[in-house]
């Protein structure tokens, strides 16, 4: 029945169109309330809706009758756009109700950081867009919402046009964040910062293109956080911060007006922070700031901390509860540009308070404080020693490891103490350090503190050897060591939650146990070292080639707030050293399984009398077979370890 063009007409005529329609409630909404009405248009909050409803049965229909109910359709649009034709000024809903109608016959599949991936082959979006949104752009006296139609055809469209028509949209979008209507202004912003991702990505629009455009985007998108009602507009905030980290170094000649803007809003939102996604986008931004300008040119950091210091002062002064998690990862980020030793007389001296135990009562303070302290170690490990703040250190540090959510954290903390600190700093703490993790793996251990623990024997591997932390683990008990190595270390634990750079010491510290050391060569732990060699694998398994191609855009979806603690994007340590870290942690297991097989091959022996011949080892063994496929592909492995991988692999099928 509903292939029949009669019956089809009959529910365009009667149900569709009359409900698609803009309705006089909904013009009142546009005006009145615009949160209210870009919630429901382009959040997707609209599902109880009559338009939602209409576009349903639209799809529903085209999903089994796409031609005809194209065809059909498109009757009552080219009808609905003569009637605007006629008088545009007084017609002007038969356009809205036909580019709405367009949108709910044209898009097949949609994703919020995509936008339309499958479109209806019937409709051509192109010529669409040419005769009838274009105009809309070009038009300064089309009315409000017209004009918000045109900015989100585009929008939901940009990864079907044309490369050029793409790139001239763009100065069409800036010159619309002037508009005095909330919801214009709102989706200019929102168009223009997924324009400027899709473009990135997909080459249309570069650096290049944009950069004659940066100041007039700059001034249209802090323009129009100064318009009635838009004071704290998350997406005009959301869209800044894009502008900025997609602008790279070119920001630099508009730096310091941004961070005094920045700042100003800051100031302001801080005397009533009630928008945690438009705080959220600010402190985003200064973060995409601090880490160019810092890279670009250290010189400023000093001109960035004086700019900054007096308000970050002023939150944590006043005990501003939304904000004080922000500072200290930025707080962090300014630090972590310093060089070593630290001089900065305003961090040296903020230092002692950051230690007070009431300070990391709060759960929302500890993973930017733990970052933060984490610096300190690395850039002023001397003072720290010298003025006695260690124990002040590792007391936060035994405060954490109690914690069941934030044990992780103070083993960053560890972690960076034995990275940065010489041993003799810390020596004589160590086995009061271990007899607190062994007393947690003990009375509750769970899948994240092993994990942590792991991490944290990997690094005093490296940084020291295995046998220095053999040692000082069997000073705790005799031949506690062992069990260490065959329960928790080379157990099997995953790694899916860690960094990259801790993966990368993972890595690194069992291959040198397992290819430099004697301590799995020894008649009581040869079994162990398929076990080794299976833990390397298993987190190298799970890096990617997509890992390696990963880059700033990978930011995009990632950005969010969270009630306890909003982790910052771009606040993060720089993921492209920690892809190198563990690019060469992998090329270190190859080339280390290579020489150990050549100089080794009775500890690889896969005959029934081996000692590695375990259900647990044949499962590593696996592992490894999978890893020397990407190793030969990555030209890391030899012909030898190939030839070993060949007989473990006849081992494993037997």
């Amino acid at each position: 029945v509903f292939k029949d063009a009669s019956a089809l007409g009959s529910i365009c005529e009667k149900v569709i169109i009359p409900n698609i329609r803009f309705r006089d409630e909904d013009e009142e909404l546009f005006e009145d309330n615009p949160f209210e009405y870009i919630r429901r248009d382009i959040e997707g909050s609209d599902a109880e809706t009559r338009r939602r409803a209409a576009t349903e049965l639209v799809r529903g229909l085209r999903k089994y009758y796409e031609k005809e109910v194209t065809e059909l359709f498109s009757s009552y649009i080219n009808g609905m756009l003569n009637e605007y034709a006629k008088n545009p000024g007084q017609n002007w809903k038969a356009k809205n109700a036909a580019i709405f109608l367009v949108v709910a016959l044209t898009v097949k599949a949609h994703t919020v950081a995509a936008g339309t991936t499958a479109t209806n082959e019937f409709v051509n979006i192109t010529d669409f867009f040419t005769a009838h949104i274009v105009p809309i752009f070009a038009d300064g006296n089309a009315p409000d919402p017209l004009r918000a139609d045109a900015l989100k055809f585009l929008a939901t469209f940009r990864n079907q046009l044309p490369d050029e028509m793409f790139r001239e949209s763009v100065r069409h979008v800036i010159s619309f964040l002037a508009c005095d209507a909330v919801v214009v202004h709102t989706y200019a912003a929102h168009t223009l910062e997924r324009l400027l991702v899709t473009g990135r990505k997909t080459g249309k629009y570069t650096l290049a293109h944009f950069s004659p455009h940066v100041e007039s985007a700059l001034t249209g998108l802090f323009g129009a956080l100064g318009k009635k009602d838009s004071h704290e507009n998350e997406y005009v905030m959301k869209a800044i911060m894009r502008v900025i980290s997609i602008t790279q170094e070119q920001i630099v000649p508009y730096a310091e007006i941004c961070i005094q803007k920045l700042t100003e809003i800051m100031a302001e939102a801080a005397k009533n922070p009630g928008k945690p996604g438009f705080n959220h986008f600010m402190f985003e931004a200064l973060a995409v700031l601090i880490r160019t300008l810092c890279k670009v040119d250290k010189a400023a950091l000093h001109k960035l901390e004086g700019l900054l210091f007096p308000p970050f002062q002023s939150i944590l002064t006043e005990d501003i509860v939304e904000f004080s998690s922000y500072v200290f990862q930025l707080l962090a980020l300014l630090l972590q540009s310093h060089d070593k030793p630290l001089q900065s007389q305003a961090f040296l001296g903020m230092l002692g308070p950051l230690l007070t135990p009431a300070l990391w009562e709060r759960p929302g303070n500890v993973p930017g404080l733990a970052r933060l302290i984490s610096e300190y170690v690395e850039k002023a490990g001397d003072t720290i020693v010298s003025q006695g703040k260690l124990e002040g250190v590792l007391g936060i540090f035994q405060k954490l490891n109690a914690s069941k959510a934030n044990d992780h954290e103070g083993i960053r903390i560890l972690n960076a103490i034995v990275r940065h600190l010489p041993l003799a700093a810390y020596e004589s703490y160590l086995q009061q350090i271990f007899m607190l993790l062994f007393a947690r793996l003990q009375g509750s251990k769970t899948n994240k503190f092993v994990r942590g623990f792991i991490e944290f024997l990997s690094v005093f591997t490296i940084v020291h050897s295995v046998e220095k932390l053999m040692e000082k683990v069997n000073g705790v008990q005799a031949g506690l060591f062992n069990n260490i190595l065959s329960h928790v270390w080379f157990s099997e634990s995953t790694f899916d939650g860690a960094s990259f750079n801790d993966r990368a010491s993972v890595v690194l510290a069992a291959s040198r146990v397992a290819f430099e050391s004697s301590v799995l060569t020894q008649a009581g732990t040869q079994a162990l070292w398929p076990r080794a060699v299976g833990l390397c694998v298993s987190v190298l398994a799970r890096f990617s080639t997509d890992d390696e191609e990963a880059d700033d855009l990978t930011k995009d979806e990632q950005e969010g707030y969270e009630a306890a603690y909003a982790q910052l994007a771009y606040g993060a340590q720089d993921g492209a050293a920690e892809n190198q870290a563990l690019l060469s942690a992998r090329r270190t297991f190859a080339q280390g399984l290579s020489k150990f097989v050549a100089t080794h091959p009775q500890n690889v022996r896969c005959d029934s009398t081996s000692s590695a011949d375990t259900p647990s080892a044949r499962l590593a063994t696996c592992a490894a077979i999978r890893f020397a496929l990407l190793a030969l592909r990555r030209r890391f492995a030899s012909p030898q370890t190939l030839n070993v991988i060949g007989g473990l692999w006849k081992h494993v099928l037997t």
